[in-house]
């Protein structure tokens, strides 16, 4: 194998892996009004649930645990979707979201 296809070969494999933790770190991006260029699909969706993570992190360190797993690359973006803790987010979220409320 030559040297150029060894480089293409290595960043081929290299976009696979860094592709959903950099679709994670530019997606909360589309959170503000003035970001420009085209919105990746699901992104509304997604960024509804990153909070409802965020809040239910809050109030729940089981989803704390998870969350931070996901963020420090430890655990599979999968983990966040399990339909046993997607459910317990929802649920705790709304907690989450009435302590944030009295602590403002």
């Amino acid at each position: 194998m030559d040297d150029v296809a060894m480089v293409r070969e290595f960043y081929a494999a290299v976009a696979k892996v860094n592709d959903m933790p950099w679709q994670s770190a530019v997606g909360g991006d589309f959170t503000f009004p003035g970001t420009t260029g085209p919105r990746p699909r699901g992104i509304g969706l997604r960024n509804w649930y990153a909070r409802q993570v965020t809040y239910a992190s809050q109030v729940d360190a089981s989803i704390y645990r998870v969350a931070t797993g996901v963020q420090h690359l430890v655990d599979p973006p999968s983990a966040l979707l399990r339909p046993g803790f997607a459910v317990r987010v929802l649920r705790q979220a709304r907690k989450g979201r009435r302590a944030a409320t009295v602590r403002r």
